[in-house]
C-alpha cells in the first residue's frame, strides 16, 4: 500500500472537497440536486459543526459540478475524507460500519460559518501538522534524498487523450498494470511490451487512457508519452512520422515505415518514453511502433489475442464491468443521482446490455435526451440478439455480408428506427472501399 504523502496534491485535494461541502452548505451551487442531507450544530458558537450524509459517488458529481476542471475521484474523495479525519482532526466518522463502505455519516468541527475564514485556516492547520520531512522534500525536490516521491509534473510531451468526466476506476485492473510499468525495464535486446485485450467496447482505451494520465507513470515516463490510435487501416506511415516530429526532429523525410521505425529507434534510445499503441487490428501495424531504449515500454490494447501473442507482450485481460461499477458509470454520465424505481431500471438496463461501457454510456445519452428506461428496457430485450449477430456478420465473406444486412432491417428498427438504419446505411458505404 502506498505511503500518505502530505505535499501540494494531496492538500489541493482535500481543499477542494472541504470548499465544495461549505458552498453546498450555503447553497450556492446552481444545480443543488444532490443527495446530501446536512445540518449545522452550535452555528452561533466560536467552532460551529456542520454534520453530513451522503455517499461517495455524490461527493464524486459534486466536485464535478464546482469551479475547478475535472473532478475528483471516488478514491481521492476516501483519501480526502480520511485526511480530514486522521491528519486534521476536524472530521468525526459518525459511521457504524466502515469497513468498504460508500456510504459516509460525518461531522465536520469548523472554526467559522464563513467559508474564506475556513479555508484560511485550513492553510494553517495544514502547515502547522505537516511533517517536518514533507517540508524538506517539498523544498528540496531537486535534490537526491534517497527517498522516492511521486510530484506531479506536468509532461511536455503528453499524447493521451483527456479522460472522459464520467470516467470510472477499475482498480482490479489498472493496479497490476500500473506496478509493471513502474517495476519493469527494458534492455537492449528486449523491449517491455504490454497489452490490455478484450472485447470491444469494454473499456481498453480508457484504461489505457487512465494509466497515461497517472502522476506516478507520468514521473516514470518523464520523456513524454506518445499515443497513435490504428483501427482496422491506419496510415502507419503518417502516424510513426507524427511521433518523430513530436520528439522535435522536423528536417526527416519518411521515406519507408521500415526507415521511419529505425529513426524512430534513434530518437528514443536514451530516453524515458511510454509508446501507446491503440486499437491495433493487425501484428504488422503493431510492430512499426514497438520502438524505444532502455527506459521506454510500449503499451497496447488490441481485441485480439493472437496480436499480443506475436508481439510477446504480457497480456492483461479486461472483462466487463462489474454492477458497482456499470451503476457508477450510469450516475456520471448522467450527472445525477439514480434512486428509487429508477435505479432497478437501471440495474435491470445494466445486466441487460452485459455491463459494457460503451452500451452503457449510449443509453445514458438516450435517457437524457428523453427516452424512458421503460423504452429502453424493451429495446435491451434484443440486445443478445444483436450481439449475436454482429459477431455472426464479422465472419462473413463480403456477398453474404450484404445481404444478411438487409435481413437485419427489422432488427435495427426495433432498436434505434429510422435513425440507426441511416447510420448503418452511412456505414456500409464508408467501409465499402476496403472491397474494392
Amino acid at each position: 500500500m502506498p505511503r500518505q504523502t502530505y505535499g501540494l496534491e494531496p492538500k489541493k485535494r482535500v481543499k477542494r472537497l472541504l470548499e465544495a461541502l461549505l458552498c453546498f452548505a450555503d447553497e450556492e451551487f446552481e444545480d443543488s440536486n444532490f443527495k446530501i442531507e446536512y445540518d449545522w450544530k452550535e452555528e452561533d458558537s466560536a467552532n460551529p459543526k456542520l454534520t453530513v450524509q451522503t455517499t461517495l459517488v455524490t461527493l464524486e458529481l459534486m466536485t464535478q459540478k464546482d469551479k475547478y476542471l475535472g473532478k475528483l475521484t471516488k478514491a481521492q474523495i476516501r483519501e480526502a475524507l480520511n485526511l480530514l479525519k486522521d491528519f486534521l482532526k476536524i472530521l468525526e466518522d459518525n459511521r457504524i460500519q466502515t469497513q468498504g463502505s460508500e456510504d459516509w455519516r460525518f461531522t465536520l468541527k469548523l472554526w467559522s460559518k464563513d467559508r474564506e475564514k475556513n479555508l484560511k485556516r485550513f492553510d494553517e492547520a495544514w502547515e502547522k501538522n505537516r511533517p517536518k520531512k514533507s517540508k524538506e522534500l517539498a523544498d528540496n525536490l531537486t535534490k537526491d534524498e534517497g527517498v522516492t516521491v511521486t510530484a506531479q509534473i506536468k509532461l511536455a510531451l503528453l499524447q493521451a487523450p483527456p479522460l472522459p468526466q464520467h470516467f470510472v476506476e477499475r482498480p482490479e485492473y489498472s493496479n497490476d498494470l500500473k506496478t509493471r510499468l513502474l517495476t519493469e525495464s527494458s534492455s537492449n535486446r528486449t523491449l517491455v511490451i504490454t497489452a490490455i485485450h478484450g472485447l470491444g467496447s469494454v473499456g481498453k482505451s480508457t484504461l489505457a487512457m487512465a494509466l497515461a494520465h497517472d502522476a506516478s507513470v507520468q514521473s516514470r515516463f518523464c520523456d513524454g508519452i506518445l499515443w497513435a490510435t490504428l483501427g482496422q487501416d491506419p496510415n502507419v506511415l503518417s502516424l510513426i512520422s507524427g511521433w518523430v516530429q513530436a520528439l522535435g526532429d522536423y528536417s526527416f523525410k519518411p521515406t519507408s515505415v521500415e526507415a521511419t521505425s529505425c529513426h524512430l529507434r534513434t530518437l528514443l534510445y536514451d530516453k524515458a518514453v511510454l509508446l501507446v499503441v491503440d486499437d491495433a487490428w493487425d501484428t504488422k501495424h503493431a510492430q512499426a511502433f514497438n520502438v524505444g531504449g532502455v527506459h521506454c515500454q510500449v503499451l497496447v490494447t488490441t481485441r485480439e489475442g493472437a496480436i499480443a501473442d506475436a508481439l510477446r507482450a504480457s497480456t492483461y485481460s479486461l472483462d466487463i464491468m462489474t454492477a458497482s461499477q456499470a451503476m457508477e458509470l450510469l450516475t456520471n454520465k448522467l450527472g445525477r443521482e439514480i434512486t428509487g424505481k429508477e435505479y432497478e431500471s437501471a440495474e435491470n438496463l445494466a445486466k441487460g446490455v452485459g455491463y459494457l461501457p460503451l452500451a452503457l454510456e449510449l443509453a445514458a445519452a438516450e435517457i437524457a435526451d428523453g427516452t424512458t428506461w421503460t423504452v429502453l428496457l424493451r429495446n435491451v430485450e434484443l440486445f443478445p440478439l444483436w450481439q449475436d449477430t454482429l459477431h455472426e456478420l464479422s465472419l462473413r465473406t463480403r456477398p453474404n455480408l450484404l445481404g444478411d444486412i438487409e435481413a437485419l432491417i427489422l432488427v435495427i428498427f426495433a432498436l434505434s428506427g429510422e435513425a440507426a438504419t441511416a447510420e448503418i446505411a452511412r456505414a456500409i458505404v464508408d467501409v465499402a472501399r476496403w472491397w474494392k
